[in-house]
């Protein structure tokens, strides 16, 4: 419970602020996460997540992120890549044009297991250069970290439950007037396919603060994540 004291900085709790937009919209997001065996300890970690607004109408955003892992212990995985991402126009208060953003990330995997619970922690750091979406050949270079941490409770035979939670954090340079500008909180429910591939179905409540620090998205997106750790090879 301690992680919600991060939302404090995303809700501007005692911060002197313009008045605020609060703005819900449905997204639905469609994914694939690969981390897949070459050699030894080393993997190839692939991602790609396609994200509609209204569901699956349009176009909110797609995000593809290769990487590569290195198992540095049986609880700990490291991982370094590239990522990806086109962001279009969407919902009451959008962006004026399509935009692009390119993004260099580090990550260190941790898990633990309480009782029949196991736990993820990953810690993330990102370099990002954002294209302006309104100044042709202007790109912006910010920083931000990541903490997301996970939880599966299994259920009856190959059915599971999981949850999580994730804060952004700006960090200099050009971090901007809000340190912490997005939270998401998900539910879910999965089950394992097969020894090595599992699906999950879930509800995630996205809280994005918006550059300009007065439109607040609140977005409930449906999740749909294959999750897949086939050596390649086989």
């Amino acid at each position: 419970m301690r992680w919600l004291l991060f939302l404090l900085p995303v809700l501007g709790l005692g911060q002197h602020e313009p008045p605020r937009v609060h703005t819900h919209q449905l997204h639905g997001w469609y994914m694939y996460f690969g981390s897949h065996q070459v050699k030894g300890r080393w993997e190839l970690h692939l991602e790609n997540q396609v994200r509609r607004h209204d569901t699956i109408r349009t176009w909110q955003q797609n995000l593809f992120r290769p990487g590569v892992n290195y198992q540095l212990n049986e609880r700990v995985t490291l991982t370094g890549g590239y990522a990806h991402i086109r962001t279009h126009p969407y919902g009451d208060y959008p962006v004026p044009a399509r935009f692009d953003e390119h993004r260099l990330w580090q990550q260190a995997l941790v898990t633990q297991r309480f009782g029949r619970v196991r736990w993820q922690h990953r810690l993330r750091q990102e370099q990002r250069w954002i294209e302006s979406p309104t100044v042709p050949d202007l790109w912006r270079y910010t920083n931000r970290f990541r903490y997301f941490g996970k939880g599966v409770v299994p259920l009856k035979g190959r059915w599971f439950f999981a949850f999580y939670d994730e804060v952004f954090i700006n960090l200099p340079p050009n971090s901007g007037p809000r340190k912490a500008d997005q939270n998401r909180a998900y539910v879910a429910i999965g089950r394992r396919i097969s020894r090595n591939n599992s699906i999950e179905l879930g509800y995630l409540h996205q809280v994005v603060a918006q550059a300009n620090g007065r439109v607040f998205e609140h977005n409930h997106t449906l999740q749909f994540g294959f999750f897949s750790r086939t050596p390649f090879g086989r």
